[in-house]
């Protein structure tokens, strides 16, 4: 695996506060805050009142669209943005002003689509995703990089199994996956990535699929490894995402056959002691895990599943 590819997660995940009070176009990242609490999508479900082993919840939860408009009534256009696979690297300054910056030039880009959503879906048209891919991916019917409903409800039922396998395996429970990136939401929220402001790091050929993951005990079950899994040193919390197959080989099992399927690279990160910048984003897509039906006993009550504590 790229090491370059491991950095990008680590930077989106570890890193999402920025600076308060930090300018955007004259409005600073309180006002920004007060848009998102107006904006509050629904990150939770029914799916603690739902049978054990139902998945049924983790498909019909609601979340608000990614585009604030029909793609279909969208008027083709040429737009003056271009498409852009540009990145920053470490050595330069505008890497540097961008970490210091995360949540704030996250929450710009977020909200150019918002108030920009047909300039938004001639900017992906131009980027050759067809109206289809861009509709399914707005609705949250499938993200970019899957083919139709079909295959990524198939995708999401075999993670869940996997997901209920670990917690019956490894006695882990209220595990937690969210969704992140370009193919979510069609442009990168990675700062490093594109223009400060812009969304305009558009998903394209060589674009991977990445999620987050975490739950109550993987710590607890990571100190009888007998090999301990690197994780970072500014975040200790993460686990390198090639450190997957040491503490879970049945999600580097399952990222490796679907990687073959549907023929990109699929990344899952670890945390392990999360705090709230583990909290799904509106630009995220959080997969709820019903309770498998072999760890009901653990799990057939489910707090507030932002206490997870290992």
């Amino acid at each position: 695996m790229k090491k370059i590819k491991i950095l990008l997660v680590i930077i989106f995940i570890s890193h999402p506060i920025g600076i308060l009070g930090s300018s955007i176009d004259g409005k600073n990242e309180f006002e920004f805050n007060k848009y998102f609490i107006a904006q509050n999508i629904d990150h939770k479900s029914n799916f603690e009142k739902s049978a054990p082993g139902d998945i049924s919840a983790a498909k019909n939860h609601k979340l608000n669209n990614i585009i604030p408009i029909d793609v279909k009534s969208v008027v083709k256009k040429n737009i003056e943005i271009t498409p852009t696979k540009k990145k920053y690297d470490y050595s330069t300054s505008e890497y540097h002003y961008r970490l210091k910056n995360v949540k704030v030039l996250q929450n710009a880009r977020w909200l150019w689509v918002q108030n920009h959503p047909e300039d938004y879906v001639n900017l992906l048209r131009k980027a050759g995703i067809t109206d289809k891919a861009i509709s399914a991916m707005s609705e949250r019917k499938y993200p970019l990089g899957f083919s139709n409903q079909d295959q990524y409800d198939t995708y999401v039922m075999e993670l869940i199994n996997v997901m209920q396998t670990i917690e019956k395996k490894y006695n882990i429970h209220k595990i937690r996956v969210v969704q992140q990136g370009s193919y979510i939401t069609g442009y990168s929220s990675n700062p490093r990535k594109g223009s400060r402001k812009l969304p305009d790091h558009i998903f394209h050929k060589e674009s991977d699929l990445d999620f987050r993951m975490s739950g109550v005990g993987i710590g607890i079950y990571i100190k009888t490894l007998k090999k301990k899994p690197k994780a970072w040193d500014d975040a200790p919390n993460l686990l390198y995402p090639d450190s997957v197959g040491e503490v879970f080989p049945e999600v580097q099992f399952f990222l490796e056959k679907w990687a073959s399927i549907i023929g990109r690279q699929i990344q899952a990160t670890i945390d392990t002691d999360p705090g709230p910048e583990f909290e799904p984003n509106p630009w995220d897509w959080e997969i709820q895990i019903p309770v498998s039906p072999n760890n009901i006993n653990c799990c057939k009550r489910r707090d507030d599943p932002r206490k997870l504590k290992s």
